[in-house]
């Protein structure tokens, strides 16, 4: 009786008249992340030597791979605590919740840990696996290295926090003060770039500086003046271990999305030619950009669908799918037919050339954008539900599916860089619109309930003793 009668309180537990705002704050985030590094970027290459653009450009982006040791933390804590806040009325309800954020907090501090150790080990490192051209480059590879990786290891450290305001029906708040640090980020950066002498370390550090305030405004945001108590006093190991599987899992889909350019360029290189490779780069790069127009709509419907799920509404997580789905797809559809349509003068005005072997694969790729772009919405649903082993499995499947349809088109049915894109489209269609569909519907025509795909939440019934 006290579930039932905690369901039916959904529609006070999860506001709806926040979405438009959520959504709003989430693509104005996206915004200002692409602004401010357009415009960081286009003064230093405008203002400095090449060679110090080519710098910050490849180190901000390597370094910008350790955000993986978070392990998926974030997705993870959200599932978590949306199931921990959702699970009854009784006087343990705050414990649950603090013993989920907690152990975030203990793993986070862990994650950013590992961050630092990976960052002086590159520092230490990158003689040998970069070709510097001089002692003022080495130091300013040093500077960009050890200061983007401490603001990497704080946003990190962040992570847990973020995922409580987010599942706390504070989704555009927690937006805000991302926004305030993409924005702070910029100016600061602009302030402090030396003009007399070429310098780019002033960037890293502002990152640096800028992620230190979006962690504490995080932390601000969530603490509770009531109880002074440490953040990590209640963490619980059975609930740190369900946590790390969860985003280990994750872990795994993120690198397999991230590894399918990276494994066609490698395709292109062995099997094709330089020119197909310089073909296909501006594709990719297109692609990726389109995409970034989901990003905002699936940040927004992960804790929404979480929060949901856990309340038991399954009605309201399908409405989210459909018609996240809906809207997203269209949206990408329209763009990328737009795209296409000014494709030969958008690519003279970027690269100053036509670029015909680009526009003759952009349609494929164009078509793996909107089909691959639409299924992020079932992507953050099946994270909110704690479907994270099956779409690891199925993204991980996708990936080697890309790679073995790519190399069988291009070496043995002679397509040549068309074949590589094709073999992608396979992927792309038989995860995004076949298995995701189908997976989701399946997954909410049985109530959305926990079965054998779902990592377990057991150990949230009761607080530790």
């Amino acid at each position: 009786m006290e579930q039932l009668d905690y369901r039916s309180r959904v529609d006070e537990t999860l506001p709806i008249s926040t979405m438009h705002r959520d959504v709003i704050s989430a693509y104005a985030l996206t915004f200002c992340r692409v602004v401010a590094w357009l415009i960081v970027s286009a003064v230093v290459f405008r203002r400095y030597p090449s060679e110090y653009f080519a710098a910050l450009s490849l180190l901000r982006w390597t370094i910008g791979l350790l955000a993986y040791t978070s392990v998926g933390l974030g997705p993870a804590m959200i599932h978590s605590l949306a199931q921990a806040r959702h699970a009854g009325r009784s006087p343990d309800h705050i414990d649950r919740v603090k013993t989920v954020r907690d152990s975030g907090t203990v793993l986070a501090i862990l994650a950013a840990a590992a961050t630092l150790a990976l960052t002086f080990a590159y520092r230490f490192s990158f003689p040998w696996l970069h070709h510097v051209p001089d002692e003022a480059m080495t130091e300013q590879f040093a500077g960009l290295i050890l200061f983007f990786g401490l603001g990497d290891a704080l946003r990190v450290l962040s992570e847990p926090a973020g995922a409580y305001l987010q599942t706390h029906d504070r989704i555009t708040a927690d937006n805000l003060i991302l926004v305030l640090g993409e924005i702070a980020w910029a100016v600061l950066s602009l302030l402090s770039l030396p003009i007399n002498h070429p310098n780019v370390i002033p960037v890293a550090a502002a990152f640096t500086v800028t992620s230190l305030g979006v962690c504490a405004l995080r932390f601000l945001c969530t603490v509770d003046p009531k109880d002074p108590s440490p953040p990590w006093r209640m963490a619980d190991r059975k609930i740190m271990l369900s946590l790390l599987a969860f985003g280990s899992f994750v872990l795994v889909s993120q690198l397999s999305d991230f590894l399918y350019a990276p494994t066609d360029m490698i395709l292109i290189n062995r099997l094709l030619s330089a020119n197909d490779l310089a073909g296909y780069a501006p594709a990719v790069q297109i692609d990726t950009g389109l995409i970034l127009l989901m990003t905002g709509l699936a940040s927004v419907l992960l804790p929404k669908a979480a929060s949901a799920h856990a309340a038991g509404d399954a009605q309201a997580v399908k409405r989210y799918y459909l018609l996240g789905t809906l809207w997203g797809g269209l949206l990408l559809l329209v763009v990328c037919v737009g795209t296409l349509a000014i494709s030969k003068p958008l690519l003279r005005l970027w690269l100053h050339h036509p670029l015909p072997q680009t526009r003759a694969i952009l349609p494929l790729v164009l078509i793996n954008t909107a089909i691959g772009g639409s299924s992020a919405v079932g992507r953050s649903i099946l994270l909110g539900m704690g479907r994270v082993r099956a779409l690891s499995i199925a993204v991980l499947v996708a990936a080697i599916t890309n790679v073995i349809c790519s190399f069988c088109f291009v070496r043995y049915c002679n397509m040549g860089l068309a074949g590589i894109v094709l073999g992608t489209m396979v992927a792309v269609v038989g995860r995004c619109a076949i298995w995701m569909p189908w997976y989701v519907l399946r997954t909410l025509r049985r109530g959305g309930l926990p079965d054998h795909d779902a990592i377990s939440t057991a150990t949230l019934a009761s607080p530790p003793v």
